[in-house]
């Protein structure tokens, strides 16, 4: 089982016995990956009733590659929050803002599926002013979606400089 896998099983079981703060108010989580090494050994279904299982109302998905958020998204659209990851496939946390058909490839997700927001995706710095990113910011702004930045605070002030009404976690 990867490492994934079992962090997400363990918190699903830890959680089913820790009451709720308060009856009314809701548990989200808010950064979930189901990525291609984990649909043979978590199929969408299994998957999903584990998240039902540990009390969540709401679960932001973002898989490399997309397709493990869509496999959930089908499963249950009324638990699982689709977001886009700009990687096709682990590994391109690094290298994702250099590759010119990202952008192509994000505002073709987006023109086909639902999304509530674009990441997590990792950029650095001046980075955020590579076409790719600004392409992704844009796309962002022009969907009315949230960006989820796994960044510095030096590239959140540029993606602010791009789009000053930008939604960025």
């Amino acid at each position: 089982m990867t490492r994934k896998i079992a962090l997400l099983a363990a918190s699903a079981l830890l959680l089913q016995g820790v009451p709720a703060i308060a009856d009314d108010m809701p548990l989200i989580d808010a950064h979930i990956h189901y990525s291609h090494d984990a649909w043979d050994m978590l199929p969408p279904d299994k998957a999903v009733q584990a998240l039902r299982a540990a009390g969540l109302t709401q679960a932001f998905v973002s898989s490399s590659s997309d397709l493990g958020t869509q496999k959930l998204y089908a499963e249950a659209p009324d638990l699982i929050v689709p977001v886009l990851r700009p990687y096709r496939k682990r590994g391109e946390t690094g290298t994702w803002h250099n590759d010119p058909t990202v952008g192509d490839m994000v505002a073709d997700l987006l023109a086909k599926n639902r999304y509530a927001g674009i990441g997590e995706f990792h950029v650095y710095g001046e980075d955020v002013e590579k076409p790719v990113v600004r392409r992704v910011v844009q796309l962002a702004k022009q969907y009315g979606i949230f960006l989820h930045a796994h960044s510095d605070a030096e590239a959140v002030d540029r993606i602010f400089a791009q789009n000053p009404d930008a939604r960025v976690l």
